[in-house]
């Protein structure tokens, strides 16, 4: 039997509902915040990621699904999201109006990780991106989007937590700063940390083995080597969350895994979901756009893993009240002679907006009404030769156990009958 591949699933029956409702919210808040919609695609030329998500990140060495085409083009399924729209964005030239551009978007992303609760090797992600403005309100705006949709999910354990991690120029002063307080640790890191120390520094922070935890502990703040322009940015990106009354705390440990991001950090975390307890991350990224165009363009934006956000609305039993889908009507067929007006009935009830089964497989009258059990349908519309002659038909109410015969004229307006 061929299966489904590692790190990979199927989404079926009551599971697609879930999925359908938050896409349809995350569709709402896009609304809410004027977020358009952007669709990219699924693979893109591998020499977007290496030098939009940098060579030296996790992702790019350990992760990406990257093949060789017919036509000798390296090519990889997409990572993550934002690289690819930041191609668009310079492609199809959004910058030329000078504009501000927001954007949204919601798709499967690949990486080849060991699968892990709420962690698929196919997995599906959504993300906003706000370009061209360098103003703390446009991060402030991204916070409260990701922190205000989560919220109106349902979700109680989650938080916020922020950081600044500087420009290009203060940056270069932490982290001499970091490698400074790091050298007479140097032995006791992690072999993946030892490699960071002279190609990115920063992300031992953010390691989660254990000693190299200990170790950073007492690190230098990032906040600390803010320069004057990068330290009055973050204060009012925090202003802005107060005025928004967006609860967060300040974690100067937080920095992230992708190149490109600049001053304004942060993630909207749980502790629901074991150590991977981030559920959307992201930050502002003022220099990627520039790595690909002739010149620099502001931007902020944050991704969440949907696959996970699902999960925990599971833990929290946000679904619990969920049924699995229905129709609203089932059309029994005493007999095969009136297939005919089955067919016509349940078209016409279709066109009325209702959900329509019917049996096709020709079987008693019986088995119809098993079937209708089965399925928890509440409207029963009974037809048979008999009634065709009269002009009605059986409609049975299974939630009020009510029976009563009706004139098929009334199904022109079935809502009518529901009333």
């Amino acid at each position: 039997m061929i299966r489904a591949i590692k790190g990979t699933r199927d989404i079926f029956g009551i599971e697609t509902k879930k999925w359908r409702y938050v896409e349809q919210k995350i569709i709402e808040y896009a609304r809410k915040y004027n977020y358009g919609e952007i669709r990219i695609p699924t693979f893109e030329r591998t020499q977007l990621y290496l030098r939009g998500i940098g060579g030296e990140t996790d992702i790019v060495n350990k992760e990406m699904y990257t093949f060789t085409d017919k036509g000798g083009r390296s090519i990889t399924l997409r990572p993550e999201g934002t690289a690819g729209v930041v191609r668009a964005y310079i492609e199809n030239k959004m910058y030329a109006d000078k504009s501000l551009k927001k954007l949204f978007y919601m798709g499967s992303m690949y990486r080849q990780e060991r699968p892990q609760k709420g962690r698929y090797r196919e997995f599906r992600q959504f993300g906003i991106e706000n370009i061209g403005s360098k103003e703390p309100l446009a991060d402030a705006e991204v916070i409260s989007f990701a922190y205000n949709l989560y919220k109106e999910l349902g979700l109680k354990s989650i938080k916020v937590e922020i950081n600044s991690i500087g420009c290009r120029t203060c940056r270069k002063n932490y982290i001499r700063a970091l490698k400074d307080y790091l050298k007479p640790h140097y032995e006791m890191l992690c072999d993946n940390c030892k490699r960071r120390f002279d190609t990115n520094t920063l992300r031992i922070l953010d390691c989660k083995n254990p000693g190299c935890k200990k170790i950073t502990e007492k690190a230098p703040s990032t906040t600390e080597y803010l320069c004057d322009d990068c330290k009055e940015h973050f204060n009012e990106v925090l202003h802005y969350l107060d005025v928004r009354k967006i609860p967060y705390s300040v974690n100067n440990r937080l920095v992230r895994g992708l190149d490109y991001y600049t001053r304004t950090v942060f993630e909207v975390t749980t502790d629901r979901l074991g150590s991977q307890n981030a559920v959307a991350a992201g930050g502002r990224y003022d220099y990627l756009i520039g790595m690909f165009h002739s010149e620099d363009i502001p931007a902020v934006g944050f991704a969440g893993g949907m696959d996970r956000l699902i999960l925990l609305m599971e833990e929290e039993g946000l679904f619990d009240a969920m049924d699995e889908e229905k129709p609203d009507i089932f059309i029994v067929a005493v007999s095969n002679d009136v297939r005919d007006y089955v067919i016509k009935i349940a078209e016409s009830l279709r066109e009325q907006g209702f959900s329509v089964e019917t049996d096709l497989s020709m079987s008693s009258m019986k088995s119809q009404m098993r079937r209708a059990g089965k399925l928890n349908v509440d409207n029963v519309l009974i037809i048979g030769p008999d009634e065709i002659d009269k002009g009605v038909l059986t409609y049975k109410n299974m939630k009020k156990h009510s029976q009563k015969e009706i004139d098929i004229k009334e199904l022109e307006n079935f809502k009518k009958i529901l009333e």
